[in-house]
């Protein structure tokens, strides 16, 4: 992780499941300090146990069987432990658009913009 950090400059982020971190890597402290995104799935409304070290979870992915309207066949569904201002501080930025076309696609991903 730190390899990743130093090559691009970024906070690299974990995607695991708790149980992988407990057997596979002996329960690790060091994965403590990363953002991470934690896969639970089928246990209702009950949210993921923080990693070893750690003192909660960023995203939650609770089902990789979700549908999305538009969207399709089947779509993970996470949940973001933060509020929206943080989530968009987290967003990569949105690309310049030269075509009014291009702008109407990009303003779907990209609510913040307005087409022209």
């Amino acid at each position: 992780m730190e390899r990743v950090r130093a090559a691009t400059g970024e906070m690299p982020a974990l995607y695991a499941r708790r149980s992988f971190v407990d057997g596979c890597l002996g329960g690790t402290k060091a994965l403590a300090k990363y953002p991470v995104r934690l896969a639970r799935y089928n246990s209702g409304s009950a949210e993921p146990s923080p990693l070893p070290g750690g003192s909660g979870w960023d995203f939650w992915q609770y089902s990789e069987d979700g549908t999305v309207a538009g969207i399709g066949p089947k779509v993970c569904l996470d949940v973001f432990h933060g509020d929206l201002a943080e989530l968009k501080r987290r967003a990569p930025p949105c690309p310049p658009t030269d075509s009014s076309a291009a702008e109407t696609a990009h303003s779907r991903t990209c609510p913040d913009r307005q087409s022209r």
